[in-house]
């Protein structure tokens, strides 16, 4: 019992940090409103033609849970209400700001992209 608890607590002073951490970025962990312009079924479909390595333009705004990262956060899943997108974050996209951003995260976290 006392070593569920003190590896309870170990968990939550991780994430303590990173919430710490977050802060010290710039990052607000819990912001008011995220404004949305697509689900992941709706980009999943708009895209589903496009060929592989095609890069476009398009910008939209997607918020949802994170359900895996893999390699080192170059590859996250973010689930939302319609389904599933890969979120690719690539040191070549992002600033370093963002990278750290990125290597906080946690499963289950509710982030906007």
């Amino acid at each position: 019992m006392a070593e569920d608890q003190e590896q309870e607590n170990q968990f939550r002073a991780a994430r303590l940090e990173k919430l710490a951490a977050l802060r010290r970025l710039g990052v607000d962990p819990y912001p008011y409103g995220f404004a949305r312009t697509a689900e992941a079924k709706e980009i999943n479909a708009r895209y589903a033609a496009l060929p592989a390595g095609t890069a476009t333009e398009d910008s939209v705004a997607i918020a949802g849970r994170v359900r895996a990262i893999r390699n080192s956060g170059l590859f996250v899943d973010l689930h939302d209400v319609s389904g599933k997108i890969q979120i690719f974050c690539h040191k070549d996209f992002l600033s370093a700001e963002q990278l750290a951003i990125v290597k906080l995260l946690d499963l289950g976290d509710i982030i906007g992209v």
